[in-house]
């Protein structure tokens, strides 16, 4: 066998070869380059265009933010109980949210209600739990105050809501009270403890007033502050007096 045109196709086909290759540049068939991922290695900047400057460290360290600190919030600071106690009265207990009544003596807490103040269908309250609402007091203004007897012993007390009556400074005309021995008004507001429309004892006043309520010790109530008709609403002082 010859060894002659074995010899001749290795001188062939790289001569070949580069004719090829020097055809397809002189026509512009150059071969594709791939293109680097422009997510990754090649970050983006904001105007769209590629920084090669940043790495991949550079970005994550420029995008970390104190996230924790940014979205803490005082919660309970923002978000106030919405039962306070009066302001009127010094030393009301914050934290049972209520007045704290007398153990002897009296004291007075100023309110008001108003056309925009919370309205109820008023129970008939004259006897206590009511049997039935009011005819007249369908969407009668309200407002609610919390007493608590922290005394170490039951005690009874007297409950004046007085008004215009009582006082020309005052404007409300008629004052009610309904009584819950509860914190909230119940889901049935019938079952009230006490109540009472135009005070007891004679003379012109209409003021309202429960005499000689007895609270055991450590218990709260809820005083409703009310009045007789839909138009009743006004200023009014609170009298408690321990007896």
């Amino acid at each position: 066998m010859s060894i002659r045109p074995a010899l001749a196709a290795l001188v062939v086909l790289p001569v070949f070869a580069a004719v090829v290759a020097l055809g397809c540049a002189s026509a512009g068939n150059s071969l594709p380059s791939l293109e680097p991922d422009a997510g990754k290695d090649n970050p983006i900047t904001d105007a769209g265009t590629r920084d090669t400057s940043l790495t991949p460290e550079d970005l994550d360290s420029a995008v970390t933010l104190p996230i924790d600190a940014a979205v803490s919030l005082p919660v309970d600071a923002a978000m106030p109980d919405a039962r306070t106690p009066d302001a009127q009265v010094v030393g009301a207990d914050a934290a049972l949210n209520c007045t704290p009544l007398p153990q002897t003596g009296a004291i007075t807490v100023m309110g008001a209600t108003t056309a925009a103040s919370e309205k109820w269908l008023r129970p008939l309250a004259t006897t206590c739990p009511a049997t039935d609402y009011s005819s007249f007091g369908l969407d009668v203004p309200r407002a609610q105050h919390v007493f608590c007897n922290l005394g170490a012993a039951s005690k009874n007390y007297d409950f004046a809501m007085e008004g215009t009556d009582e006082d020309a400074a005052l404007t409300h005309p008629d004052p009610y009270i309904v009584i819950y021995t509860s914190v909230a008004i119940p889901a049935n507001p019938l079952q009230c403890a006490a109540g009472n429309d135009d005070r007891a004892g004679g003379g012109t006043s209409i003021g309202a007033l429960v005499s000689n309520f007895n609270l055991n010790s450590g218990v709260r109530i809820n005083l409703v502050a009310t009045g007789f008709g839909d138009t009743d609403f006004g200023t009014y002082r609170l009298r408690i007096t321990a007896r």
